[in-house]
């Protein structure tokens, strides 16, 4: 349907060309912009324009960063500013995800002037494109934007909810040095105040130097990114005084670091210094509704990693080629410095030790977690067997295979490995 000209898009019904607008708004690129803009603009029902300026947002808000943000130039983002000038938010409220995802200074300034609209559905698509605009990578560092926002917070034009929205986002977007404007906002009783307070709250807790320890991952978009593309996973681990960053493509970097400010790492890879630029947020992942820390560095974003996240990539990284024996034992020491010993959290501690090759480790710790556990399940006696047998004790190790075997149920997933250990292969 991506091929459709605009022949036959006009001998779509409503419903599918709603529909073909949305699926090219989540995976289609540059070429289909124009397409979508004219949607937006000329469509016969309001449904599908709204469909289409939404759809122009979300492609647009895959080229606001990196390689692919050199895809739109400046010239043709303000071409498309000029087309969207008479558009009129409130019988259009894709006007403003558009405008922040465009991401030009002068679209900064035309969300700011929606804050002030009588309209409160107007106002509230200009408080959530704003959100977009500053919590994107790509302002990161941009002192100006910060300054602009912070300012509005004393237009008295603006009505105490949109003024608790902007105290919210300076807290969202990790602005520091906007803390003493909130803190005049303390005292008033109204949303404004206690959002003021709230903010502070956000931003008291993510200037926390231990915020910054444990795995983190990315998935390679940006916040207020909007995409069905397929993901670029990247993780980062903060242990304190190492760590390590994984970005398939580049390799695996460890490092030891020192947190020069809230916003700088410096890095010592062997005789290397360098310094990680970094930027730290409070708003919630991608598909969550609540807001959590964020770190954004070097173009990506990256937040709290699952425990099943962590062990899917503690196995897939060890047949990633280039990645050598000795730089996974680093990066194992590394995730051992923040990967709790708590309950079923032992299972990932031990997988991690014997990937830094200690399996003697791995098997003391699942023992820990088998006696300490009224019913033990039966897969945790094959992967102590498992690690015994990689630390050479193979009696014992075979000992338990046998266990397993007898007690694992047919279908078990580790039956089969089981069997081949137990015959020696």
């Amino acid at each position: 349907m991506s091929d459709l000209n605009e022949k036959d898009l006009s001998e779509l019904s409503v419903h599918e060309r709603a529909e073909y607008v949305k699926r090219i708004g989540l995976t289609g690129g540059i070429e289909q912009l124009s397409t979508m803009v004219e949607l937006s603009q000329e469509d016969s029902s309001p449904a599908v324009r709204l469909r289409a300026a939404e759809g122009a947002s979300h492609i647009l808000s895959r080229h606001r960063i990196g390689p692919a943000r050199d895809l739109l130039p400046v010239g043709r983002r303000r071409q498309l500013l000029d087309q969207f000038r008479k558009v009129d938010p409130l019988s259009n409220p894709g006007l403003f995800p558009f405008l922040a995802s465009l991401d030009l200074p002068r679209c900064l300034s035309r969300i700011l002037v929606g804050l002030r609209d009588p309209r409160y559905d107007v106002r509230l698509g200009a408080v959530l494109a704003l959100r977009r605009y500053c919590c994107s990578w790509s302002v990161s560092g941009d002192d100006r934007v910060r300054r602009k926002v912070t300012d509005s917070l004393t237009d008295v034009r603006l009505k105490p909810d949109v003024v608790a929205s902007l105290a919210e986002l300076i807290g969202a977007a990790g602005w520091q040095e906007s803390r003493p404007n909130l803190e005049k906002l303390v005292g008033r009783d109204d949303q404004a105040g206690f959002a003021a307070e709230a903010a502070i709250e956000v931003l008291e807790r993510i200037s926390d130097a231990g915020g910054l320890i444990g795995v983190w991952h990315s998935n390679g978009r940006d916040v207020g990114e909007v995409s069905d593309l397929p993901t670029s996973d990247a993780w980062l681990c903060l242990s304190g005084e190492t760590g390590f960053l994984f970005v398939p493509g580049e390799g695996l970097r460890n490092f030891s670091y020192t947190a020069v400010s809230l916003t700088q790492l410096q890095l010592v890879e062997g005789r290397t210094k360098s310094e990680l630029l970094i930027r730290r947020l409070w708003v919630p992942p991608e598909g969550a509704a609540t807001a959590g820390a964020v770190i954004q560095a070097e173009g990506r974003s990256y937040y709290p990693a699952s425990q099943e996240g962590i062990s899917r990539f503690v196995e897939d990284i060890q047949s990633v080629k280039g990645v050598r024996k000795p730089q996974r034992e680093r990066m194992a020491e590394t995730l051992r410095g923040v990967i709790g010993v708590e309950g079923e959290e032992v299972l990932l501690a031990a997988q991690v030790a014997r990937m830094g090759g200690k399996p003697a480790e791995a098997a003391d710790l699942i023992q820990t977690l088998i006696a300490a556990t009224k019913k033990p399940k039966t897969e945790w006696v094959f992967l102590r067997a498992q690690a015994l047998m990689e630390a050479g004790e193979s009696k014992e190790g075979k000992k338990l295979l046998k266990q397993f075997l007898d007690k694992a149920a047919k279908n078990s997933e580790y039956r089969p490995v089981a069997e081949k250990l137990l015959k020696g292969k």
